[in-house]
């Protein structure tokens, strides 16, 4: 998984290919994309994501694609065309019973509709 805040890209997520953990991020007051590059490592993928407050959770408001665009991360790519995110699951149900610490309860588990085994690498946005 890679992540982008407004364009830069976070290192140091050292959950980043652990599905059961999270990572924490600080986010600026003024966060305008969040994008996230997700890497199917076996047999099902999916993004998760949330703010403590809510205000940011992985829903189908998000867009993803499978398709790779230059510049796809940053804050004035237009990502009209993308389709909205496919909501796998609510966080703690179906294939990912386990419940994420620091993930809120109402936030989704994301990706493209081939999250199993089909679409490998995906490109996800919320802006």
């Amino acid at each position: 998984m890679r992540l982008y805040i407004d364009g830069t890209e976070k290192t140091g997520l050292i959950n980043a290919n652990n599905w059961t953990k999270a990572d924490t991020v600080d986010l600026p007051w003024n966060v305008r994309v969040i994008a996230v590059k997700g890497n199917d490592l076996g047999s099902a993928a999916g993004i998760l994501a949330s703010t403590d407050d809510g205000f940011i959770k992985t829903d189908s408001l998000w867009k993803c694609t499978n398709a790779f665009h230059k510049g796809w991360q940053l804050v004035g790519y237009d990502d009209s065309s993308w389709p909205s995110a496919y909501i796998i699951a609510i966080h703690h149900t179906s294939i990912w019973r386990t419940m994420v610490p620091g993930i809120r309860r109402d936030a989704n588990w994301i990706w493209t509709p081939k999250y199993k085994g089909g679409d490998l690498v995906v490109y996800c946005r919320k802006g």
